[in-house]
C-alpha cells in the first residue's frame, strides 16, 4: 500500500504466471488453475474490497489527509516468485 496526502494505492501481488482468463464477476484462471482471492470470487473483487476498506478508514480517521483521502486506486500484479 502506498499513502500520500493526495494519493492512495493498494497493490495486491499474486504468485502466478501463465495465460490469465478473467471476467469481472467470475472465477479467474491461469492455465486452468483457479487464481486464489481470499474469500472473494476473484482478485478484482478482493482488491476492490481492500480499496473500499482503506477509503472508509481514511475518511473515518481523517489522519491529516486531504479531501482526496477517500479516493484510492489499486494495482493487481501477477508474478511468479519461484
Amino acid at each position: 500500500m502506498g499513502l500520500k496526502n493526495n494519493a492512495n494505492i493498494v497493490v495486491d501481488f499474486k504468485d502466478y504466471i501463465g495465460n490469465l482468463l478473467f471476467n469481472e464477476m467470475e472465477n479467474w484462471t491461469i492455465d486452468n488453475h483457479e487464481v486464489k482471492a481470499g474469500s472473494s470470487i476473484n482478485p478484482l473483487i478482493q482488491v476492490r474490497a481492500y480499496k473500499s476498506n482503506l477509503s472508509n478508514f481514511l475518511k473515518a480517521n481523517t489522519i491529516a489527509f486531504s479531501d482526496e483521502a477517500g479516493k484510492s486506486n489499486f494495482i493487481l500484479l501477477f508474478s511468479k516468485l519461484f
